[in-house]
């Protein structure tokens, strides 16, 4: 299949500031953030690091392997603050890839590059509902409980299929669904796009068996705490996470 599947889901989080004092010694802290993400695949090490802007927005993701930094995504707003574009480029300089963004009241509708055109649709709770390219064919979620169906449509005459389970924590705070960037979470799964399919937007426990993957079942172990963020998360298959924060 030529196609990465990038599905998100919107949780609502909400992030409690804390009481200002007279004395010098209390935080006013007013939430958490990813500041890192490092992904052990086998022998090689990835990580991305995380830069802010001055309105608590994702500036720039800066990707290592091995600790070599190979390339940096730059994220450009509009002057409503929505997502305009990200743009890539090579350790070199050299441009890696262009990515036009369209938003509506700040949600990711459609988004192109050289290689694709896509269009995401919302259902009435604010979660993705389909990811559809420009041949029609789509992806789409249906929810319910603690789970989450995917199913695909290869062309306007195919049936859909039903092709992956995937089971979701309740109690989990998502790393990837960062403060002051929850409406565009969508595109996490784009810039983290090691981490691709539903893996790098959910808080994924375990991925079940469907008829087309009959043998397609992994189970996640997430471990640590900060402020509820879990610390790493291991797959099997011999991959393991780590999240790195910081408070603002």
């Amino acid at each position: 299949m030529k196609k990465i599947i990038f599905i998100s889901i919107v949780f609502a989080l909400f992030f409690t500031a804390c009481k200002k004092e007279d004395t010098p010694t209390d935080a006013t802290l007013h939430g958490t953030r990813l500041k890192a993400y490092t992904v052990k695949h086998n022998s090689s090490i990835f990580k991305y690091t995380i830069s802010y802007n001055s309105f608590n927005k994702m500036d720039k993701v800066v990707m290592e392997e091995d600790g070599l930094v190979y390339r940096t995504a730059y994220l450009i707003y509009k002057n409503d603050k929505s997502l305009d574009s990200i743009i890539s480029k090579n350790s070199d300089g050299s441009l890696y890839s262009a990515m036009n963004i369209e938003c509506n009241n700040f949600n990711i509708v459609q988004y192109n590059t050289q290689y694709t055109n896509t269009t995401v649709t919302y259902n009435r709770n604010g979660f993705v509902d389909k990811r559809i390219y420009i041949d029609e064919s789509f992806f789409r979620n249906e929810y319910g409980g603690d789970s989450v169906l995917l199913y695909y449509k290869d062309n306007p005459v195919s049936p859909e299929v039903l092709k992956i389970k995937y089971k979701l924590s309740a109690t989990i705070k998502n790393p990837f669904y960062i403060t002051g960037f929850e409406k565009e979470a969508y595109i996490t799964g784009v810039i983290f796009y090691y981490n691709n399919s539903m893996n790098a937007l959910l808080p994924t426990i375990e991925i079940q068996a469907t008829e087309y993957y009959p043998l397609k079942v992994k189970n996640y172990i997430i471990e640590g705490n900060f402020n509820g963020y879990p610390t790493s998360r291991i797959r099997d298959y011999e991959i393991s996470e780590t999240f790195t924060y910081e408070e603002f």
